[in-house]
């Protein structure tokens, strides 16, 4: 089911029923705040990037000051639907997708849409020592 289509009712709907399975997908903070100064920074300061701890100083100050923050600068935490009291059946780390990814394949069936790719011209989203593409 692709939940951002949903009214905000049918989602709750659909992450309490328990036949739907609810997956939450986390990422090392220090990665995905390094990953994201990076993608932010080689575009727009080719020559002059701010350093990491100028723009870390310079997102708490927007957040505290009511300045603009973008989506993906939220910390996790704050869009996992925990206040809703929602709990999760799996919860996954992205750094750690070679391992759990075969798996998650097989058990929800996803191996037609793997192979195919996502949202990519790639044959395939993710080739493994155990799962390869070809």
């Amino acid at each position: 089911t692709f939940i951002q289509l949903q009214s905000t009712e049918e989602k709750m709907r659909l992450l309490r029923d328990p036949n739907v399975a609810r997956i939450r997908m986390v990422r090392n903070p220090y990665i995905r705040a390094s990953s994201m100064y990076l993608s932010s920074h080689s575009i727009r300061y080719v020559t002059n990037p701010p350093s990491f701890d100028d723009w870390i100083a310079q997102l708490h100050y927007n957040k505290t000051h009511g300045g603009r923050v973008r989506s993906y600068h939220i910390p996790q935490k704050e869009f996992c639907w925990e206040n809703v009291g929602l709990q999760f059946d799996y919860i996954v780390k992205v750094e750690r997708q070679n391992y759990w990814f075969p798996c998650f394949v097989e058990e929800f069936n996803l191996w037609r849409y793997v192979m195919r790719g996502w949202n990519s011209s790639e044959q395939c989203y993710l080739s493994t020592p155990d799962v390869p593409c070809n």
